[in-house]
């Protein structure tokens, strides 16, 4: 007789981009990392939302031009099901920082140092979501 076994589905860390090569580097970044976390990476907000939707998605990273073009709104949505969601924001300069300031962003990264910094920050995001 098979038994059945309970997985829990473990928690998310949502990366949303349309651009493919920033997206798989900080997707892969994270990977590397956070072995205790799935990271889901989408181009298309609405597809973001939707599988947010469906997990528990504890940081989201996204870009600045994505708060102006397309997902402005995954980062009010996402806050609205979950106030206290850590939020980061890649971007090329300080424009990108002001907008990701507006968009209530917790930090901001820039493009040029995601290998150097972005796991730093989310690891401290996380930390203090945590504690």
């Amino acid at each position: 007789m098979r038994q059945a076994v309970s997985v829990e589905p473990k928690d998310q860390i949502l990366v949303v981009d349309d651009n493919d090569d920033t997206r798989e580097l900080m997707t892969r970044l994270v990977e590397r990392d956070f072995l205790d976390l799935e990271v889901a990476s989408f181009a298309w907000p609405s597809a973001a939302l939707e599988f947010a939707g469906a997990h528990v998605v504890r940081l989201l990273i996204t870009s600045a031009d994505m708060l102006v073009a397309k997902s402005g709104g995954v980062v009010r949505t996402l806050r609205e099901k979950a106030p206290g969601l850590p939020v980061v924001v890649v971007g090329i300069d300080s424009a990108a920082e002001e907008r990701a300031q507006e968009a209530g962003a917790d930090r901001f990264v820039l493009r040029s140092r995601l290998a150097f910094d972005l796991v730093e920050v989310v690891r401290a995001l996380l930390t203090c979501a945590a504690g």
